[in-house]
């Protein structure tokens, strides 16, 4: 995905927000929703203003991404299950107490 504004802009506190809440409704509502494993967003900023040597490095980067692809891991969403939400498709109280936004609907152990 290329953006072409700085690379603080996609960040939590960026004006734009997290680069993974932004996409929230594709890697989550579209890919992960429908059976497929969601891999994190490969982001370029400031993309309007590259140096041909910058494109370089940036497709390098993009190359070994891609050859590592098949082992990465897929973004630990938590399972629609009745373990983790009520009927509503709310969190249950005990997983990640406390914690708002569309990080609490991540896996691993800091949910349990």
């Amino acid at each position: 995905m290329t953006a072409g504004d700085r690379p603080g802009s996609l960040e939590p506190r960026g004006i734009s927000g997290s680069i993974d809440d932004v996409l929230w409704p594709l890697l989550h509502g579209t890919y992960w929703y429908t059976g497929m494993q969601a891999l994190r967003p490969h982001l370029l900023s400031i993309a309007r203003d590259l140096a041909a040597d910058d494109v370089a490095a940036l497709d390098r980067d993009l190359v070994d991404r891609l050859r590592g692809v098949a082992e990465e891991e897929p973004i630990p969403y938590l399972p629609l299950s009745e373990d983790h939400y009520d009927h509503a498709i709310r969190l249950h109280p005990g997983i990640v107490p406390g914690q708002t936004g569309l990080a609490a609907h991540l896996g691993g152990d800091r949910n349990r």
